[in-house]
């Protein structure tokens, strides 16, 4: 006769494994393993072949399809004989398929039991420990890619539904999109279209169209995100920020799914903004978190706040480009040109004088280095004396600067500032008392001077490395309990150097700026405030 709890507890595992089977063929190869082992347990304990028999079930990519289909029924299993040993147990032990564990009834003594759930305990452990070690990189443009494909599923499963028995052509169209679409999800690493999957019933047409939406800006800000990495400066931090909301919108409403493991990319969103916040020394303010959750409600906002940053980006990375043709333009006249000595054809003067207007105009300062660096001394005085307004003020600058003829453009920011700005200020509250640790380049005692001076520190150790040489140097200042920041100067320090840096900072508990702008107090105070303000903060408040 059946016995009715073990048809029970096959028909649960069944259900349990399903999914997992679906996506994994170690899990499938695992599982097939299983039910040959249990046969040969059962064929052991009953003294019979085929007692408590489990047939292999192989589940079929149809089970992906968008067709309709009713699950196979899992064939019930005839009971397996008392066992007479009156030593015997029955116990519950953890079993590891494929990234999934179930627990499997056992008997034998209570010794037996409990080995054999220590031995699955440590196998699970070395499992995980060698899947983290052995992990991947995490790639935020796969991550953007399955999180693209995944909002479209959404949208395409919600038009299907509405089509259904409305308009058979274009239910038709559609079923065809959802086919490609699920072997376009094959072709990828580890993406699941779980709304296509015929087995389980997606949420209300409402929250289906709402984890679409967190999808699509998940997908944005990690292109954003990447953009902004690419582009450096200042954006990186809010960018990821971002980033860290969408990724927490988008976990509330898979919480609202049938799904039970964690959505790759949402996880994956989440590991990567972890590990590069601590690494560079990012303080992410909210959506870090399980007790500072956003709300999958939020997704249309985030989308828009994502895209207007993207927007914003493009826009300053388009400013740059057409600032860059500029110098180049002035540059291949001044070559014309040469030394302003000689007659100034009008076609050359005009090309330069039109260059400099469009650099003004983008917002460039009369100032800007850039401009002696390009101008000659003798060209720019000859050719401000045939100008006026705004562009004999570039022309004045950049004949000053190169008469001056500074070491580099760090000399030509050393002068002192009438009065530090309310920014530097703001740094010096964070900072003061304390001691700096600047990292590249050699050090300058007038420009250590002037870091002591806006921000009150106690003093600054600048570390200067070989290109190639060991960063051991900067460990001990680094680790000085009197140190508060470390300044990575992204132009003067190799990269390796500043990865280094970042690293010891993040070893020692302090937070590690990047700066790109120079080592000038204004450029250092903008980064500081940009980068690590949160985390100086609460390490004031602490202290």
């Amino acid at each position: 006769m059946p016995d009715p709890k073990l048809n029970e507890l096959i028909e649960a595992l069944a259900e349990a494994l399903r999914p997992h089977l679906e996506r994994s063929e170690p899990a499938r190869r695992a599982a097939r393993a299983l039910g040959e082992w249990l046969v040969s347990v059962s064929d052991a304990a009953g003294g019979e072949s085929g007692v408590g028999e489990i047939p292999a079930s192989r589940p079929s990519d149809a089970a992906r399809s968008p067709e309709p289909a009713s699950a196979a029924p899992v064939p019930a299993a005839r009971s397996a004989p008392a066992f007479s040993d009156p030593s015997a147990r029955r116990g519950i032990v953890p079993l590891r398929i494929g990234d999934a564990t179930v627990h499997v009834p056992v008997a034998g003594t209570t010794l037996e039991i409990g080995r054999a759930r220590q031995t699955a305990q440590e196998e699970e452990e070395n499992a995980s420990s060698d899947e983290a070690r052995h992990a991947p990189p995490i790639d935020l443009s796969l991550v953007e890619r399955r999180s693209r494909l995944k909002a479209e599923s959404c949208r395409v499963y919600l038009e299907r539904r509405a089509a259904m028995g409305v308009d058979a052509l274009r239910e038709h169209e559609l079923t065809q999109r959802m086919s490609a679409m699920i072997a376009e999800a094959k072709s990828q690493t580890n993406c699941f279209l779980w709304v296509f999957f015929r087995e389980r019933t997606p949420p209300p047409d409402a929250t289906v169209e709402r984890i679409g939406v967190a999808y699509e800006a998940l997908a944005e800000a990690a292109a954003l995100v990447r953009d902004a990495d690419e582009a450096g400066g200042e954006r990186l931090a809010s960018c990821m920020a971002l980033m860290a909301w969408a990724s927490s919108a988008l976990l509330q409403g898979m919480r609202l799914t049938w799904l039970k493991d964690p959505d790759i990319d949402q996880d994956e969103a989440h590991q990567w903004l972890r590990a590069e916040s601590a690494r560079r020394s990012i303080y992410l303010p909210r959506h870090m978190r399980l007790d500072d959750p956003a709300e999958l409600g939020e997704a249309p906002e985030i989308l828009a706040q994502v895209r207007a940053a993207l927007r914003e980006l493009q826009a300053e990375k388009d400013a740059a480009a057409r600032i860059e043709q500029a110098f180049k333009t002035i540059r291949y006249h001044v070559r014309r040109i040469g030394d302003g000595a000689g007659p100034i054809e009008t076609r050359d003067r005009q090309k330069i004088v039109e260059s400099i207007d469009r650099l003004l105009a983008e917002g460039v300062p009369a100032s800007d280095p850039r401009f002696a660096a390009s101008i000659p001394a003798p060209l720019a005085t000859a050719l401000m004396e045939q100008s006026g307004g705004s562009t004999a003020a570039v022309f004045r600058a950049a004949a000053a600067r190169g008469s001056a003829e500074p070491e580099d453009e760090e000399q030509v920011d050393a002068g002192p500032p009438r009065e530090w700005s309310e920014r530097v200020l703001r740094v010096r509250d964070l900072l003061r008392g304390r001691r700096m640790v600047v990292i590249g380049g050699e050090r300058r005692a007038d420009a250590v001077e002037r870091m002591v001076d806006a921000f009150a520190l106690d003093g600054v150790d600048w570390v200067s490395l070989p290109e190639h040489g060991s960063g051991a140097p900067m460990r001990a200042p680094i680790f000085r309990a009197e140190t508060a920041i470390v300044v990575a100067l992204i132009r003067l320090a190799g990269h390796l150097h500043v990865d280094e840096a970042r690293e010891c900072a993040a070893a020692a508990g302090k937070p590690c700026v990047s700066a790109p702008a120079g080592y000038n107090p204004e450029q250092l105070a903008e980064a500081i405030l940009t980068q690590a303000s949160g985390q100086l903060s609460q390490g004031a408040r602490a202290t």
